[in-house]
């Protein structure tokens, strides 16, 4: 089922994290101003978005995040959205203002479920403690809580334990949902890409044994930005089947209200015998970069 229509705002790139896949971290002197902010959520509503996401950088490191929150609830958003590392929220105090300010959704970056290697690639010491600190206050309160994790060189062999640790996550929460996202070399990841981008076919069997558990447990798991031809027998838990058809995204003082077309054609690329796939028109392809590392060669199209 497709997402609400729906607004995406990057606030800015300021972060407490200086994640080793990220893939934004080269913009970070880039922030928007209150009142830029305010200004989108309300054209952001004229565009007809009914669920409003705050992104970043870091969400919550902003002083105005709670006036933000408020005008999206003054406007009549039906969900609004914080994606978070989770530093802040461990405070219960800032998580309880948030909620009072409209709150209605929450997602945490969780990188690994093992705390050391959590570390390494947040590179913040403590940030795995803060992080279960901020889960602990969520339960407190009825939002709808979401998990996202990059896949990468350090986790894939071990995401069938990390998908364990989230069905005991879901099992805490009446509303719950996680994605695995699959490592984009831009900036961080760019610049880690030898100890952090995995191969397609290196991760695949360890997806779908991820997904398979899953299922088998209840919890609601789905993969973004794999292929299709990784994904045959899976195609209900890919996550670009189930995005929002209309969506908006302002970055860098531009707005794009073709923003999932603007994603695939920039950030993906595709062989040259996706043609002969069955699902070339709906597939979006693989990241530009790992086209770099790896070669396009191992799509193999689904005839």
């Amino acid at each position: 089922m497709a997402d609400l229509p729906r607004a995406d705002i990057r606030l800015g790139y300021l972060c407490n994290h200086n994640c080793k896949f990220c893939c934004v971290s080269g913009h970070r002197k880039d922030n928007l101003s209150t009142e830029q902010a305010i200004n989108e959520i309300i054209n952001s509503k004229k565009f007809g978005a009914e669920k409003l996401v705050f992104t970043g950088g870091e969400t919550t490191i902003r002083k105005d995040i709670f006036k933000l929150v408020s005008k999206g609830k003054e406007i009549g958003f039906k969900e609004i959205l914080i994606i978070t590392n989770g530093q802040m929220v461990s405070y219960p105090d800032f998580l309880d203002k948030l909620v009072k300010s409209g709150l209605t959704a929450i997602c945490y970056s969780v990188p690994d479920h093992r705390k050391t290697e959590f570390e390494y690639l947040t590179q913040v010491k403590g940030s795995y403690d803060r992080l279960m600190k901020a889960v602990e206050n969520t339960t407190k309160h009825d939002l709808q809580v979401s998990t996202i994790s990059v896949i990468n060189k350090l986790n894939y062999k071990n995401l069938v334990d990390l998908t364990s640790f989230l069905i005991k996550l879901n099992s805490r929460f009446k509303k719950y949902f996680s994605e695995f996202i699959f490592i984009n070399p831009t900036d961080n990841a760019w610049i880690y890409r030898e100890e952090l981008v995995p191969k397609l076919s290196d991760v695949k069997p360890f997806v779908h044994e991820s997904l398979d558990l899953a299922k088998k447990n209840n919890l609601a798991l789905q993969v973004e930005a794999i292929p299709l031809c990784f994904m045959e027998g899976y195609f209900d838990k890919v996550v670009e089947f189930n995005m929002a058809q209309k969506r908006t995204f302002y970055e860098d003082g531009q707005r794009d209200d073709q923003y999932n077309k603007t994603r695939t054609d920039l950030g993906k690329t595709k062989s040259k015998v996706c043609c002969y796939c069955k699902y070339n028109d709906v597939c979006e392809g693989i990241w530009r970069n790992y086209v770099k590392i790896y070669s396009d060669k191992e799509l193999n199209p689904i005839s």
